[in-house]
């Protein structure tokens, strides 16, 4: 997924328009320091792709053990290296201790672009999975598999009292 590198005014547009998609909130990018490569200036976003961008991609990766809350950014940085190889197949093009040292801007740029868009691949996959187990809505008087002319009597396609709920008395 990383593209070359060479223009690195152009990738961090790239970023912009990923971060854009997510929803990041923009106090959170600090241009100047993703120009300068700054580690503190990435982290933010990373934490924001895997952890509060979604809850269905949250709820998945806490459910395969991966914890990236509260560790050092050392620790973090491993945990997501991880998570990533293991889960997506997916290897960043620097080493933890690359991305964690000052430099290496445009890499790290790349690197979070891919991040983020795998991000929200995987978002919109657990979004499509659900809606397929979510089932489709059963028209009044399916419910409970029984068909309508047994809840409804005399009223086989329940056009009468569709709109009205049954009530105590109401015959089953």
């Amino acid at each position: 997924m990383v593209t070359p590198t060479g223009d690195l005014h152009g990738n961090l547009e790239k970023l912009k328009s990923e971060l854009h998609k997510i929803k990041m909130p923009i106090s959170k990018f600090e241009e100047q320091k993703v120009r300068q490569g700054d580690p503190a200036a990435f982290l933010p976003i990373l934490h924001y792709s895997l952890i509060s961008f979604s809850k269905p991609l949250a709820r998945e990766i806490v459910e395969n053990n991966y914890e990236l809350n509260g560790k050092t950014d050392l620790r973090f940085l491993e945990s997501v290296w991880k998570l990533l190889r293991e889960l997506v197949n997916y290897k960043p093009a620097l080493s933890v201790n690359q991305f964690l040292s000052q430099g290496f801007a445009e890499r790290k740029i790349l690197t979070v672009c891919d991040i983020v868009a795998l991000c929200r691949q995987r978002h919109s996959e657990l979004l499509r999975q659900a809606g397929k187990h979510a089932g489709k809505r059963r028209p009044i008087g399916h419910s409970a598999g029984i068909p309508s002319a047994h809840i409804w009597d005399g009223d086989p396609l329940g056009t009468q009292r569709a709109f009205r709920r049954p009530t105590y008395g109401d015959p089953l």
